[in-house]
């Protein structure tokens, strides 16, 4: 055998890189199918963290729905059971975790919170929530992408890293944003199903005692299946028509919009993940829904879909223009900071300059700084001022 030259070396690592690239690729497109088979079958979910966890290379990977107003109703779920540090986060640290106190700045579903963008790595590590939680199971860092936002809730991804990883960076960034659409989608549809579990063989039955309006969709819009309560929304011709079996929007952009969902359905999960999972539906007396499209060839929900050649289901839910968030509407009025909006909600929820800088990690006078600043801004004389301003803004922290 000849002697390798430098030519030959170079030569290789192009099909190293691409069988890399290609490996990477089939990895993710495996984890996006096994999420959606998790919207049939809701015990699958801690498999699918843990799969994350691997193609994140993450300690651990974290599903929270975080309500603000009952935090005992918040639901977690994480890659490896751990039933005492969940009730810990649920019952003491999720007030004070500096990613929820950070997303007091303007967030909405699909952004990637990482802690570079609200604070350095030495005030993360100072902080309690670093300090006293994430240290109990080895790890240093949180980074998050969101899913679903409201005015007392947000429901995010979350992935942990240990010491050898070391703090979130640029891939963690792309890899979340690779995942953060179909986490949503299959999070969105998981809770139009309710939680229950799809029994293939009674499929029909399954939808029907469905409350929200789900269509089973073939790529040319035909209905394959529609529940009691889509066969309702038929009734009322002001949202669809049905032409030739087919379901046809009124409104020229829903109708666009669903065509283009069905036509990525047809290729997959991942197609699908690449275009925004909700599609509204509207007439001109402010009448509206939103539909949720989900893909029917991968996975599990391939023997769903085989009999009938359906590639998608559409779920319809009303609407519901809730108030805004709150934070943001208040970080905007007043030209608060990242910075001074995280002690805001602080000082809002612990109300003292000595517990907000114990939580923080930082000193009582950089805290003192920031109040004075942010009752320059806002025209506050006091900390009493600050909890009417939020409280009389219906504010998510209380």
């Amino acid at each position: 055998m000849g002697r390798l030259t430098d030519a030959d070396a170079v030569s290789t690592r192009p099909a190293e890189h691409h069988v890399s690239s290609e490996a990477h690729l089939e990895s993710l497109s495996r984890l996006i199918g096994q999420i959606y088979d998790a919207v049939v079958d809701p015990t699958r979910w801690i498999s699918v963290l843990a799969e994350t966890c691997v193609f994140m290379n993450t300690e651990r990977a974290i599903l929270i729905h975080e309500d603000a107003l009952e935090p005992a109703n918040s639901l977690f779920q994480v890659s490896n059971s751990d039933p005492d540090w969940e009730r810990l986060y649920l019952n003491t640290y999720m007030m004070i975790n500096p990613a929820r106190l950070a997303r007091g700045r303007l967030v909405k579903p699909n952004d990637i919170v990482l802690t570079s963008d609200y604070m350095t790595k030495g005030q993360y590590a100072r902080t309690r929530f670093a300090r006293e939680f994430l240290s109990l199971r080895d790890c240093v860092d949180l980074a998050t992408a969101i899913l679903e936002v409201s005015p007392t809730t947000f429901t995010v991804l979350g992935v942990l890293r240990n010491q050898a990883q070391g703090f979130a960076d640029r891939d963690v960034r792309r890899k979340l944003e690779l995942l953060a659409p179909h986490f949503r989608r299959a999070v969105t549809l998981g809770n139009l199903f309710e939680h229950r579990r799809m029994v293939v063989d009674s499929l029909a039955e399954t939808l029907d005692a469905l409350k929200a309006g789900v269509f089973i969709l073939a790529a040319d819009s035909r209905i394959v299946h529609a529940n009691n309560s889509a066969k309702n929304l038929l009734k009322d011709d002001q949202l669809f028509r049905v032409n030739d079996g087919k379901l046809v929007p009124r409104e020229a952009a829903a109708r666009t919009a669903l065509a283009e969902a069905l036509m990525a359905a047809s290729n997959g999960d991942e197609a699908l993940g690449s275009k925004d999972p909700s599609i509204l539906f509207r007439t001109g007396d402010e009448k509206s829904l939103i539909g949720t499209v989900m893909a029917l060839n991968d996975g599990q929900r391939r023997r769903a879909a085989l009999r009938y050649r359906a590639v998608a289901t559409l779920c319809l839910r009303e609407t519901s223009f809730e108030t805004p968030v709150v934070a943001p509407a208040i970080a905007a009025l007043y030209n608060l900071t990242p910075r001074e909006m995280t002690v805001l909600a602080t000082i809002i929820e612990n109300p003292g300059v000595a517990d907000a800088a114990d939580i923080l990690g930082i000193s009582e006078t950089t805290v003192k700084s920031h109040l004075k600043s942010i009752f320059r801004k806002t025209g506050a004389a006091r900390q009493a001022d600050l909890i009417k301003l939020v409280a009389g803004a219906a504010s998510p922290f209380q």
